[in-house]
């Protein structure tokens, strides 16, 4: 790295023309040397040709001359305290005889001698680094130190000052380790400067990661072969697999010579108890790098199913684990019946596909399991419930009465774009763990028929799409009740465009008792539905974070027809925009009762100042009760956002506030904005409703 510390007036009379002698010539270099900032002559400043005895000093007005002959030439200029850059001049015999070069000297404080890499506080994956600073025209040497410690006291690693480049090679380091180094220069007249402030550095070898088994995979085989992440750095790899897993005995396999990234062993590892492993890298410096983080795993012996199931088959705890090898169908007329307490693992992609009928049904203490010998989200495909499985026959309360069932069951590590439970009928499930699906947990398509959803008792875990539904005039009751949607994290949590079907009046989404917690999407519940009525009762949502809102309904109906919004509970609660979005557009002048009550919306935070609240639109004035409700949300600018043109009646609600120009500095409508509808908060609570959830 080179910093320009001269200026260079450089002024050159070119001789052009042609010459029958072909002597050498011989140059006269001369010129003025001055201070760089207050321009004056400086007197006895040395005037030196690199490599050569040639040299003067500038004389009583700064002048200096010198002779050279044709060639490479570098000139050093100095005086106490002040240099310049080294001047290189290129002469040959076509140039002119007279060169003019005036030098401007600058203090030696000006030059800035500075680190370049390891960038402070850097981690380099590497024992042995090069040392990069800023590079100076005119030294003699360059010295670094490298310590342990700061202070540079003790600890001292290295300590060379005769380094002729602006960057030193390391000798090996310890890994792991934190180093402290700084630089200085000697300048021409051999004093040294003050060193750098310094710079720190630790070094760490990468560590193996990406293994295979996977941490708590299970494996089918006895002999199993082993596979991680290359290392580019790696000389060698050194693994060990043990009973024990600190490692301290029972060492069954160690190997501190390979040169690949995998290693496949000859003994014969025993079934059903864990093993460990570990893996760490030594590079070419001969220094090793720290072990990974510990794997386990476990081998079983399993039942393969790699058949289509064309009778009655029943799964039994007795023959568990299965493992299914290869896509399975379960035929029509054939049903497949799964025992309490069987444990099923899918292979990788693989599906099970119901063309009949799956009878799952577990207990409380005896699940049965579905899951992945790998537990990596997506390894295998999902339940898929086809158009021609006996679907489930679900009574009007949601209660299950025959056909496919799935309860009692934990169903992890599958899933797509097609979720892990797919069906295209009716379907029940009850008392059902989803979790650690790659995109969607359970997903719904229904284009035929008059298909009931019951969907109780269930937890979903840490999926993309918890609940992804879709029905197109083919749906007559959905039922979400009494489940847990925990800790998933995604685009939605739940996500609902239901059309029932037309020739129906008495549809149905009943979504009540439900826990929402800890989950981060772009939308918590969006729900789009026609022809059906809305129930939202008695669900929490507590501590989710949405982009947009925690609760989206857009309500659409050709038949008389009602929302019920009542008894929710919503605290603490982060949303990019809105906390809620109610869109209500009757068609056909068709009635739409809409009631909104007893709802307790309390210390939520959206953070876009321009969009607060619940924001409500519609068309009609369809909201018959918006009452009893409480807000209190102290860091939201609004409480409602009106959206629409029509007037609101939300009088009777508690509003965190008794005093009235504080309430309606809460509400966005006309005053705010002359195209919206007034919405009329008076009279309004003085205290907030305790019957409503979270004051009682």
């Amino acid at each position: 790295m080179t910093k320009f510390l001269g200026f260079l007036l450089l002024a050159t009379t070119l001789f052009f023309g042609c010459s029958s002698d072909n002597s050498e010539k011989t140059f006269q270099i001369s010129g003025s040397v001055i201070h760089g900032t207050n321009k004056n002559p400086l007197i006895g400043a040395k005037v030196q040709v690199e490599d050569s005895d040639i040299s003067t000093v500038s004389d009583f007005d700064g002048t200096y001359e010198v002779e050279l002959s044709s060639g490479s030439w570098k000139l050093l200029f100095s005086q106490d305290g002040f240099v310049s850059d080294l001047q290189e001049l290129e002469l040959s015999n076509s140039d002119s005889t007279n060169i003019n070069l005036n030098i401007e000297l600058l203090p030696e404080s000006f030059f800035n001698l500075y680190h370049s890499r390891p960038f402070n506080q850097d981690t380099i994956p590497e024992t042995s680094p090069n040392l990069d600073w800023s590079r100076l025209s005119v030294f003699q040497n360059y010295a670094v130190q490298v310590s342990e410690s700061e202070n540079f006291l003790s600890g001292i690693v290295v300590d060379v000052d005769t380094i002729k480049n602006d960057e030193f090679e390391l000798p090996p380091l310890e890994n792991n380790q934190t180093y402290f180094w700084r630089v200085r220069v000697q300048t021409l007249n051999d004093s040294w400067t003050e060193w750098t402030t310094p710079w720190s550095f630790t070094t760490k070898l990468p560590i193996p990661e990406i293994p295979d088994p996977l941490n708590d995979e299970t494996i089918l085989t006895q002999t199993p072969s082993f596979d991680w992440e290359d290392v580019d750095s790696a000389s060698v790899y050194f693994v060990e697999i043990s009973e024990e897993q600190d490692f301290s005995s029972n060492i069954l396999f160690a190997d501190s010579t390979l040169t690949e990234s995998e290693v496949s062993i000859s003994n014969i590892l025993d079934l059903g108890k864990p093993f460990y492993w570990h893996v760490k890298i030594k590079n070419s410096d001969g220094v090793w790098g720290e072990w990974s983080e510990t794997w386990n795993f476990t081998i079983i012996q399993a039942t393969e199913i790699n058949n289509f199931i064309t009778t009655n088959t029943t799964w039994t705890k007795a023959n568990s684990p299965y493992f299914v090898n290869n896509n399975i169908r379960v035929e029509s007329g054939a049903t497949l019946t799964i025992e309490s307490g069987t444990e099923i693992f899918m292979g990788k992609d693989k599906s099970l596909q119901i063309n009949g009928e799956l009878i799952a049904i577990g207990t409380e203490n005896e699940k049965i399991i579905f899951t992945s010998p790998r537990p990596n989200p997506g390894e295998w495909q999902n339940i898929y419930f086809t158009e021609e499985a006996v679907g489930a026959e679900i009574d009007s309360l949601g209660n299950y009465i025959s056909g496919s069932i799935l309860e009692h069951c934990n169903i992890s590590y599958g899933g797509n774009e097609n979720g892990m439970v797919y069906s295209n009928k009716s379907f029940f499930l009850n008392f059902v763990k989803i979790e650690f699906s790659s995109e969607i947990g359970v997903y719904f398509d229904l284009d035929n028929g008059e298909n009931d959803i019951s969907i109780l008792n269930c937890k979903f875990e840490k999926n993309d799409i918890a609940i992804r539904g879709s029905s197109f005039y083919a749906f007559k009751n959905f039922f979400l009740i009494n489940n847990v949607f925990d800790s998933n994290e995604g685009n939605f949590l739940l996500k609902l465009d239901l059309y029932a079907t037309s020739n129906l009046g008495n549809s149905q989404t009943l979504i009540q008792n439900n826990l929402f917690q800890n989950n981060i999407s772009n939308e918590l519940a969006d729900i789009r539905t026609l022809k059906s009525e809305i129930i939202v009762n008695e669900n929490d949502f507590i501590n989710n974070h949405c982009n947009n809102s925690i609760i989206n309904i857009n309500f659409q109906h050709h038949l008389p027809s009602q929302l019920n919004i009542k008894n929710n509970f919503i605290k603490g609660n982060t949303s990019n925009y809105y906390l809620g979005y109610l869109s209500i557009y009757p068609t056909n002048d068709n009635l739409i009762n809409a009631k909104i009550s007893y709802n307790s919306i309390i210390d939520n935070i959206c953070t876009n100042s321009s969009f607060q609240g619940f924001q409500i639109n519609s068309e009609q004035n369809v909201i018959t009760e918006f009452n009893n409700n409480n807000f209190s949300n102290p860091s939201n600018e609004f409480e409602i956002y009106n959206s629409s043109s029509i007037d609101i009646d939300l009088s009777n609600n508690w509003w965190g506030t008794t005093d009235e120009s504080e309430i309606q500095d809460k509400i966005f409508d006309f005053f705010d904005d002359s195209n919206l509808g007034i919405v009329n908060y008076q009279p309004f609570l003085t205290e907030p409703d305790t019957t409503a959830p979270g004051f009682d």
